[in-house]
């Protein structure tokens, strides 16, 4: 059963654990499908590797998409395997990061950010399916203005992803940035989005499950990018499920608790 977004907030400073997992700067996993050649997406390293994660921990991920790089565009992958993709929307889901990693969302760039938003989880709901596609968003180095999340709270957007630390993330100011620190979150009733506090970043962490001890919230984010997944992340990233199994968090998508 859903509940309203006041209702989650409520749920995040109950006895309920949750935790979530995700991507930045995907996009070379859907730029491979092409080499699989009718093979299911699971033979693709990064995709296997996850889907055992969810399998044994139930984890559940979501990878933040860039539309192009290096000379490839999203446009240029198929959909021979959105049904899987769709079949496996329960664990996986894929959402808008930005076009590349040269794009910022400043105010003057509101119209821009909108177009490029429609037009990527357009190219994404092609290539995954409309039920792999996620309403919590991490915009690409925090980046956007009130006017540009305006426009994305219009076009369906429930929540955003923020920094860890105190440095800006999106328009919010230092009082509502404090909140989030410590609270783990933040309303904009305004607007209607949740910010949420990011608490690990895989490859720049160690010793992992010291820090997460220390952590007093019941709702963690956890995130890697796609270019930093190695063996030592994975390791990592296992550990830390293992971890987070034996405190008794459970993996959940924020957006499932969104009515």
């Amino acid at each position: 059963m859903k509940i309203t977004t006041k209702e989650f907030m409520s749920r995040l400073q109950g006895k309920n654990k949750t935790v979530h997992f995700s991507v930045d700067d995907t996009l070379h996993l859907l730029s491979d499908l092409k080499k699989l050649d009718g093979e299911s997406v699971f033979h693709h390293p990064v995709l296997s590797f996850f889907k055992k994660l969810h399998e044994r921990y139930s984890l559940r991920v979501s990878f933040y998409v860039f539309e192009e790089f290096d000379g490839f565009n999203l446009a240029d992958v198929s959909e021979q395997h959105t049904k899987e993709f769709q079949d496996n929307s329960d664990w996986m889901r894929f959402g808008f990061h930005a076009v590349n990693e040269n794009r910022k969302y400043s105010p003057e760039e509101t119209n821009i950010a909108k177009a490029d938003f429609l037009r990527v989880t357009e190219k994404l709901s092609r290539i995954v399916g409309k039920e792999s596609i996620t309403s919590i968003l991490r915009l690409h180095n925090w980046g956007g203005d009130k006017t540009v999340l305006s426009e994305l709270s219009n076009l369906g957007i429930k929540g955003l992803l923020c920094r860890s630390n105190l440095k800006q993330s999106y328009y919010l100011n230092l009082g509502e940035i404090l909140k989030i620190f410590f609270t783990g979150k933040w309303y904009d009733k305004n607007l209607d989005l949740l910010f949420i506090k990011t608490n690990i970043r895989m490859e720049k962490s160690k010793n992992i499950p010291l820090l997460l001890s220390h952590i007093k919230l019941n709702h963690l984010e956890l995130f890697t990018h796609e270019w930093a997944i190695n063996d030592e992340v994975k390791t990592k990233i296992q550990e830390t499920c293992d971890y987070l199994g034996k405190q008794g968090y459970v993996w959940s998508f924020p957006e499932d608790h969104f009515s």
